[in-house]
């Protein structure tokens, strides 16, 4: 066989792989379906099950909450579908709470819906909550009794904004990324604490 005519029919085979394997799977471009066929179509980009990547940041929050006798105020965060938090909240005596969302629409005329996720009479709730949809998503929490009672509230997880609602009126609360936090903790290396032991042993010696 030519050198020509084998370089031409390398040259062909490579083409062939290039358009039938490597593009679907690794750019996601199927020109000829066999990519979809294969089953191998965006392959590169698929997640693993069990991983998610989130679009906003993640973030730590604690609020103290003040409530007068028979008042109450809202908690809420604006995150996107799948998003998820990790909370605790305890108050120093039993209130009325509601852990709830409201749905954002992208509709011209502005509608609202409201879907509650847990809600009664506590006095602390612990868990994790993850979007089912694009929305505010947060606590109403009322002081029934006679005194007041304080609610400390304490979040982690994916949220694009916090706001705190008095009196029916919204106040946006500042939160610094977790990486933009100053008190980040300082974590030594392995080998830099194996060898920090191995010095005192030797002074101890």
């Amino acid at each position: 066989m030519k050198p020509a005519y084998q370089l031409l029919l390398a040259f062909g085979v490579a083409l062939i792989v290039l358009v039938t394997i490597v593009l679907p799977a690794e750019q996601g471009m199927d020109p000829l379906g066999t990519g979809q066929l294969l089953g191998i179509k965006g392959l590169a980009s698929t997640q693993t099950p069990g991983a998610a990547r989130m679009d906003s940041p993640y973030r730590r929050f604690d609020l103290t909450l003040e409530l007068a006798p028979f008042e109450s105020e809202e908690v809420k965060f604006l995150m996107s579908a799948s998003a998820g938090l990790v909370y605790s909240w305890q108050a120093s005596n039993e209130v009325v709470f509601d852990l709830h969302a409201e749905i954002d629409t992208a509709s011209d005329v502005y509608t609202e819906e409201t879907r509650s996720f847990d809600s009664g009479r506590a006095e602390s709730r612990h868990g994790q909550h993850v979007a089912p949809f694009d929305g505010q998503h947060g606590w109403f929490f009322e002081n029934r009794n006679a005194e007041p009672v304080t609610v400390t509230l304490t979040v982690a997880g994916f949220f694009i904004r916090a706001r705190r609602y008095q009196g029916g009126y919204p106040d946006d609360i500042e939160v610094p990324h977790v990486f933009e936090m100053s008190h980040v903790l300082e974590i030594p290396h392995v080998f830099e604490t194996i060898g920090q032991e191995g010095n005192k042993k030797g002074g101890a010696g």
